[in-house]
């Protein structure tokens, strides 16, 4: 089992929690990510596996929709 790092974001991409996941594959630590940023009130996530970002979520912003 592989460990990851799950940062929840703000809408500042600010960390405001973090949680472990346990996953064989990075494949399985983005479907678990997913389904734990569906269930929080945090508009985004990245995963970490040891000190390489490997999958950032965000919802866009309107202003970056406008750029």
């Amino acid at each position: 089992m592989a460990i990851f790092r799950c940062y929840y974001l703000d809408a500042d991409n600010h960390i405001q929690q973090v949680e472990i996941i346990e996953a064989k594959a990075l494949g399985e630590a983005i479907e678990k990510g997913l389904a734990m940023l569906r269930r929080s009130p945090y508009p985004a996530i990245e995963i970490w596996e040891g000190a390489t970002k490997v999958f950032p979520v965000s919802t866009p912003s309107a202003d970056a929709a406008d750029s």
